[in-house]
């Protein structure tokens, strides 16, 4: 049972939670990750969040999502997915089955917000900061600190919004 989201305004910041991570994720940690996901999200269910904004990267992004569309089907129907989307035409590059995986987000998630119409070398910052922007709390997987995600928990942190590094390979913050 998907909450009625019809626009940007209708996203309640103070049960949103947003994703974000790297885009290579190794095998290794996937099945510790999946556990962490669960965890984390269940928490945060209990906590009172009912929605969590991916920012549709390939990677824990899709991962993250995927996972709530697979809790909202089996344990939590009023968990929604937002996609928050850096522009229409980023994916252009990617390859076939990476753009059938994002559709299927798309097509299932409760709202989705392109925070710019075309790519531009600043709609991932863009994007990022709208992810934190309509959020009151984070969800990561930062393992190494010369990335966007590392700018978005830094920008969530100045932003007294606390964020969860669930990576197992690195330190908590």
């Amino acid at each position: 049972m998907k909450n009625k989201i019809h626009s940007i305004e209708d996203i309640d910041i103070n049960k949103t939670c947003f994703f974000t991570g790297h885009r290579k994720i190794p095998k290794k940690i996937l099945n510790i990750l999946d556990l962490q996901l669960n965890d984390t999200i269940s928490t945060k269910y209990k906590e009172g969040i009912r929605n969590f904004i991916s920012g549709g990267a390939l990677g824990f992004d899709t991962v993250a999502a995927n996972y709530v569309l697979q809790l909202q089907k089996n344990s939590f129907p009023d968990i929604n997915l937002i996609l928050f989307l850096p522009s229409k035409d980023y994916t252009c590059k990617w390859k076939k089955q990476d753009r059938d995986v994002l559709k299927n987000l798309i097509k299932n998630a409760a709202f989705v917000f392109y925070t710019g119409e075309t790519y531009t070398k600043d709609c991932m910052k863009i994007r990022n900061t709208a992810l934190v922007q309509y959020s009151s709390c984070g969800i990561a997987c930062l393992s190494h600190l010369r990335s966007g995600t590392s700018q978005t928990v830094s920008m969530a942190l100045k932003a007294n919004k606390p964020v969860d590094n669930i990576c197992v390979l690195a330190e908590p913050f």
